[in-house]
């Protein structure tokens, strides 16, 4: 991660190294400053997705609960409602849950998971989302 960071850095200042020429006309300097914050959102994008997966992965004994479109994934496999309800039922109150919904997803089906885990007594639990595909249900472009 020091790596990432290092170069990160290293990147921003060579980039804004540019600005320091006093022969470059304002114009060049805008469009200048305007690139380098598109590849740093590119940059941060990637960054973000990395930390949904290494914060899904940090716990080997946290329960994984995946929620896309109309159906729910628990440790990798398909569930009904009911079997996930069965599951969380035998799981103890100290238990530590990661739920990992796509952008698609209903905010009542994650609602609904939240309660059944609460009416289990288990409050470690984990949210993240991760983007749908584009035309799977987002509207963004």
């Amino acid at each position: 991660m020091k790596k990432i960071t290092l170069t990160i850095c290293a990147t921003i200042i060579a980039g804004l190294s540019a600005f320091a020429a006093p022969s470059t006309p304002p114009d060049r300097d805008i469009e200048i400053i305007r690139e380098e914050i598109h590849r740093h959102e590119l940059v941060l994008a990637i960054l973000k997705e990395k930390l949904t997966e290494l914060e899904n992965e940090v716990a080997t004994d946290r329960i994984r609960i995946e929620i896309e479109k109309d159906k729910v994934l628990l440790e990798g496999e398909t569930v009904t409602r009911v079997e996930l309800k069965e599951k969380i039922g035998l799981m103890p109150s100290d238990g530590s849950v990661s739920i990992l919904a796509d952008s698609a997803t209903p905010h009542k089906e994650v609602t609904s998971i939240l309660d059944l885990l609460k009416g289990q007594g288990i409050s470690d639990v984990v949210l993240s989302s991760r983007n749908s595909e584009p035309g799977e249900g987002d509207n963004s472009e």
